[in-house]
């Protein structure tokens, strides 16, 4: 078995947390010394680490001031192989690896795609400019998607051949366990229920989801969850009152348990500009729930597979959103092929994949 550490800033409630933390869990399952090394051991994730993995806690406040420590860590510790993902932590992992000289083979996880990112600040410039230098002198690059793929290679100048993509996985079991909880089961009182999911920010546009309920609820007894937390909720909670629907539309924050509300849903909505992956939607499809999504760039189009699988609309149109969301509640996909396609995701055939990458050297 191989020592493997996984290194990212932190364990806030992002999907790029909740994916290394199953990946972390999954490599620990089979036998591997797992170490999760951590910018600042904070995040609500955090109370979901199990024993059998080791937490390296930097306990610094900047994911930057953490590369003097990480080189220590690779020259004491010198794992087989590491894995870093999200801008900040993959640039310092890289770093890290060319200072410390170590042989660990050095895996990076870009979850987003990055050109789609807004680059309003000369530090997110900075970034993207750093990126494109220093992306080439990781081992691998893993992407998500196709897209994510054709990104980093025509947009980065990084050749194929370092570039695999490994779709998110899912623990298909744990979500079949969670969708099940009767503790906090929310109360929904309207005929239709609409769910949403993701951090409460400017790529995941829940401003055109709130408008296209906006006409839904004009003809129909329905009512919108928005789970998450973010920068935009207040602008978000406005919108609402403008419209004249708050007493339609809640966000209850982060919750430890979002399955409870999506497959008790009727219908879940991905609103977004682009995703990484879109792992809220592999999710959706575990919990049997019928789905509308933007076909955004990044991997809904994958997952739904064109259309096959949920409804595709472009992003940006609320009449179109309410429209297909409208056809799915009175026109839904059988709740068994949608999980079929879901269980494609599971965690254990993914993380062959990631094993497969990690232990090549």
């Amino acid at each position: 078995m191989a020592h493997i550490s996984l290194f990212t800033a932190n364990m806030s409630g992002g999907g790029a947390e909740k994916i290394i933390l199953n990946i972390a869990k999954e490599l620990s399952n089979r036998g591997h010394d797992v170490d999760l090394v951590l910018v600042n051991a904070t995040g609500p994730y955090m109370q979901n680490i199990p024993d059998c993995i080791n937490i390296i806690d930097f306990g610094c406040s900047r994911t930057l001031y953490s590369l003097p420590k990480l080189v220590i860590y690779l020259r004491d510790e010198s794992p087989d192989a590491l894995l870093a993902t999200l801008n900040h932590a993959n640039l310092v992992a890289i770093w890290s690896k060319i200072i410390s000289r170590t042989p660990s083979q050095l895996l990076i996880r870009q979850s987003d795609i990055p050109s789609k990112n807004t680059l309003d600040s000369k530090k997110e410039q900075v970034i993207h400019k750093l990126m494109r230098i220093f992306y080439p002198y990781s081992d691998e690059i893993i992407v998500m998607s196709n897209m994510g793929n054709e990104d980093l290679s025509s947009n980065y100048s990084i050749n194929d051949d370092k570039i695999s993509i490994i779709h998110n996985p899912v623990n298909v079991k744990n979500i079949l366990e969670m969708k099940e909880e009767s503790a906090g089961v929310p109360d929904f009182n309207s005929e239709f229920v609409i769910s949403s999911a993701g951090r409460l920010a400017e790529e995941k546009d829940f401003s055109t989801l709130i408008e296209s309920f906006y006409y839904l609820q004009q003809s129909l007894d329905v009512e919108l969850v928005i789970l998450g937390e973010g920068e935009k909720r207040d602008e978000l909670e406005q919108l609402t009152n403008q419209l004249g629907i708050e007493e339609q539309v809640s966000f209850p924050g982060f919750v430890d348990n979002p399955y409870k509300y999506i497959s008790r849903s009727d219908v879940f909505v991905l609103s977004s500009k682009w995703e990484g992956f879109g792992n809220v939607l592999v999710e959706a499809l575990v919990c049997e729930t019928a789905i509308v999504s933007t076909n955004c760039p990044g991997g809904p189009n994958e997952i739904l597979q064109k259309g096959k699988y949920g409804k595709l609309v472009p992003v940006g149109d609320s009449e179109a959103l309410a429209k297909a969301i409208q056809e799915s509640l009175f026109s839904p996909i059988d709740k068994n092929h949608l999980q079929d396609r879901g269980m494609d995701f599971s965690i254990e055939s993914k993380v062959d994949e990631y094993e497969q990458l990690l232990l090549e050297s």
